[in-house]
């Protein structure tokens, strides 16, 4: 079996920037020619000029179409809430999403910064795999 295990689209075909067309259509389509068996899909809680927001719902609503292609990880941003970690709990129970992502560039916090501790702690409760 062969994984791609870092993609993303977005409901606005320019959601990842307007050289790249984000439509969960051109990911599938792009899938099916090649020798790629299974998709992980990230959601994206980030807040960069160039890229939007990914948000948990889409990409779980994505994977719910395509169980056979597409697996999601749930994304949640460390400085964002009360309780980062709860909310990243809630978006895999509530959705069956499969991991988290982490991006500690685009979300402005270090991966070993101590906010970030109790997502992956929580992550790691759930035996779910962290991308980062």
């Amino acid at each position: 079996m062969i994984i791609d295990a870092h993609t993303h689209v977005h409901p606005d075909k320019d959601g990842l920037g307007d050289r790249y067309d984000a439509r969960l259509e051109y990911l599938l389509e792009n899938l099916a020619n090649s020798e790629v068996d299974v998709a992980v899909l990230y959601a994206e809680a980030v807040n960069v000029p160039y890229i939007k927001r990914i948000e948990n719902d889409f990409v779980a609503a994505c994977c719910a179409q395509h169980p056979d292609k597409l697996v999601g990880f749930a994304s949640v941003h460390p400085l964002e809430g009360p309780d980062p970690a709860k909310d990243f709990e809630e978006a895999v129970r509530r959705h069956n999403l499969k991991g988290l992502k982490l991006h500690p560039r685009f979300q402005g916090v270090a991966a070993d910064d101590p906010r970030v501790v109790p997502i992956v702690r929580k992550a790691a409760e759930l035996d779910l795999p962290i991308a980062i």
